[in-house]
């Protein structure tokens, strides 16, 4: 494999992972060992961090992929608690 066709499938494989740890909740995950190419003796990561996802989103759009942001922006709103009264978020948050 000559240095475009490595460049290619990694940006390919990139976009994959995005896609991959964006969940039907709008949650973006820090890596989704529910994929069955996750390493099975890996940590399971299944966190947001809302700063590492907004820049997945920044990834994402430039990578041609824009249908995670809305629904992460929406899950963002709604799922931290006290983020309506206070605007304030924590470092990380579960998925649910």
């Amino acid at each position: 494999m000559d240095s475009k066709e490595r460049i290619k499938s990694l940006w390919e494989t990139s976009k994959k992972v995005i896609l991959d740890c964006s969940l039907e909740n709008g949650a973006i995950i820090a890596a989704n060992s529910d994929n069955p190419y996750y390493p099975k003796d890996a940590f399971n990561y299944r966190y947001v961090w809302p700063r590492d996802a907004g820049y997945i989103c920044v990834a994402a759009q430039e990578a041609g992929i824009d249908i995670i942001q809305k629904p992460f922006f929406d899950w963002l709103i709604e799922r931290p608690e006290g983020f309506k009264k206070t605007g304030l978020l924590y470092q990380n948050y579960s998925t649910n």
